[in-house]
């Protein structure tokens, strides 16, 4: 298991592609989460393709691609951050990572749908799963980048694994902040 204990973390081609390589297949999964969600925001599209028949009796969508080419560019993401080996790249994904947590807290506000809630809150579990495992000094730097985003989240109505997750994220969030003894 990895140590977010979302999915197990075999190694796979990992090791065998250069950062540039990650870079790219991360960038073609971001097209994929971009163009997913296009789809399934466009509800007029949505209602004529399901008027003509598309995909039987439900309005056809493409939730899972959304949200699956998302977490698994985040998983790639977060696992170049925690190489050492690839350290001279920590920047350039540090970019990729703030970018990415910004726009996927901001648009998981926004969602008043309950099924595309439901799915989008397990992206911001692992995000924040993810960033609670970094050092001190990236997480602050992230934190000061959404802060705003995740107060906002907090407001919401939330599933209950989101509010358990958002609360030991507050806790971890309040040692590296005010520099505060457990």
């Amino acid at each position: 298991m990895s140590e977010d204990g979302d999915h197990p973390l075999p190694e796979g081609m990992f090791n065998y592609l250069t950062t540039k390589q990650l870079f790219r297949v991360v960038e073609c999964l971001f097209e994929s989460h971009k163009f997913s969600k296009g789809f399934n925001m466009d509800i007029d599209q949505r209602k004529i393709l399901w008027k003509y028949g598309f995909k039987g009796r439900i309005l056809p969508d493409l939730q899972k691609q959304e949200t699956a080419s998302l977490l698994c560019s985040l998983r790639i993401l977060h696992k170049i951050y925690s190489d050492i080996t690839r350290v001279d790249e920590w920047s350039k994904t540090e970019i990729y990572l703030h970018r990415l947590t910004v726009e996927s807290f901001e648009y998981y506000t926004m969602l008043e749908e309950d099924k595309r809630r439901y799915s989008w809150g397990k992206i911001v579990i692992l995000m924040l799963k993810k960033m609670m495992l970094l050092d001190d000094e990236r997480f602050v730097v992230i934190l000061a980048k959404c802060y705003n985003q995740i107060c906002h989240i907090l407001a919401q109505e939330n599933e209950r694994d989101l509010q358990l997750v958002l609360s030991k994220f507050f806790l971890r969030a309040r040692d590296p902040l005010f520099k505060v003894a457990s």
